[in-house]
C-alpha cells in the first residue's frame, strides 16, 4: 500500500474515531451514558421508552451541555467515513451512531422530556424549527419550556422559511392550551393578531378563543379584526369572540357601532355575533333570524 493511502486511512480513522466516541460533558444513568437512551425514544415501545424518560428526568440539567452538541449534530465526510470502516472491523464490535438528522431529532423528544428544564436550550430549539425530521419535536419541546420561550417563537414568526413559521404557530398553539393564565402569552397573541400574516392572525384568534381570558383586553383587539380584508381571519375573530358567551354584553355597543357602520365585512360579522350574544339587542336592531 502507498504510503500516501496509509496516510490518508489513519488520518481518517484517528479523526473519525476521535469525532465517534468522544462524548463530552456526558452525564451517566445506571452507569450508562445519555446517548444509550437516546435510541429509547425513537423506538418508542412499551420497554424502552419509560427508561430513556426515566434516565433523562434523572439526568436533569445536567444533560443540556450534551444535548446541546446533539441537536447540532451534522454528518461530516470524515466522521462518515470512519464509522463505515469501524464498523467492518468486528473484533472492535464498534456501535456507530444513527445519521445527524436522527440524533437531533431524538435530542429534541429529549428536551420534551426536560419540559421547562430544557429553557437554557431554547436558541438550540428554535434554529431547529426549519428542520425536515426534527422541526416538529422541537416545536413541541418549546411548546412545554413555556412562557419562557414565546419572544424567540414570535421572533421565528418573521422568518421567511415556511416550515418555520408552521412550527413556531404550532408551539404556540399547544402552548397556548396549557397556560391558560399567563399573561405573556395573552399579551403576544394580541400583539400577533395585528400581523401582517394571514395565518398567524387566524391562529392567533383561535388561541384566544380557547383560552377565553381578559376579555376587556382581547374581545376589544378581535373586534378590529372584523374588519379585516381576509374572509377568514374575520370568521376567526368572530367566532373567538362569540366563544367569550355573555363575557361579551359589556362590548355590544361597540358591536352595533361596526353594524351600523360603513364596512360591510364588519356589519356581517357584527350582526351574526350580536345575533347569538345578545338576541334582545339584535330584536330591537333589526336584525332578522333564520326561521330554518
Amino acid at each position: 500500500m502507498k504510503p500516501k493511502l496509509i496516510f490518508c486511512l489513519a488520518l481518517v480513522l484517528s479523526g473519525g474515531l476521535f469525532g465517534c466516541v468522544t462524548k463530552p460533558n456526558e452525564p451517566l444513568y445506571q452507569g450508562k451514558p445519555l446517548d444509550d437512551y437516546l435510541d429509547g425514544f425513537a423506538k418508542g415501545n412499551e420497554e424502552d421508552l419509560p427508561i430513556s424518560i426515566e434516565a433523562v428526568r434523572h439526568m436533569g440539567t445536567n444533560a443540556i451541555p450534551r444535548l446541546h452538541r446533539l441537536l447540532h449534530s451534522r454528518d461530516y465526510f470524515l466522521k462518515n467515513t470512519a464509522k463505515r470502516i469501524l464498523v467492518k472491523i468486528r473484533w472492535l464490535k464498534f456501535r456507530a451512531r444513527p445519521e445527524a438528522w436522527f440524533v437531533r431529532k431524538e435530542a429534541a423528544i429529549a428536551c420534551q422530556v426536560l419540559a421547562t428544564n430544557a429553557e437554557p436550550l431554547t436558541p438550540d430549539l428554535i434554529d431547529l424549527l426549519g428542520d425536515e425530521a426534527a422541526g416538529s419535536d422541537a416545536s413541541y419541546a418549546l411548546a412545554l419550556i413555556g412562557p419562557a420561550a414565546v419572544p424567540a417563537l414570535t421572533n421565528a414568526l418573521a422568518s421567511p422559511d415556511i416550515r418555520i413559521q408552521d412550527n413556531a404557530i404550532e408551539s404556540l398553539r399547544n402552548m397556548s392550551a396549557s397556560y391558560t393564565n399567563n399573561a405573556v402569552i395573552i399579551n403576544a397573541f394580541i400583539t400577533l393578531l395585528r400581523s401582517s400574516n394571514v395565518d398567524i392572525r387566524c391562529m392567533s384568534a383561535d388561541c384566544v378563543g380557547k383560552i377565553r381570558k381578559e376579555p376587556g383586553i382581547v374581545i376589544p383587539a378581535l373586534i378590529e379584526n372584523l374588519t379585516d380584508t381576509n374572509t377568514n381571519v374575520r370568521e376567526w375573530a368572530g367566532g373567538a369572540i362569540i366563544s367569550y358567551g355573555d363575557q361579551v354584553k359589556p362590548f355590544v355597543p361597540a358591536l352595533l357601532n361596526d353594524l351600523n357602520g360603513t364596512n360591510q365585512y364588519a356589519q356581517y360579522e357584527a350582526a351574526i355575533i350580536i345575533k347569538r350574544i345578545d338576541p334582545e339587542t339584535a330584536v330591537k336592531a333589526g336584525l332578522k333570524f333564520d326561521t330554518n
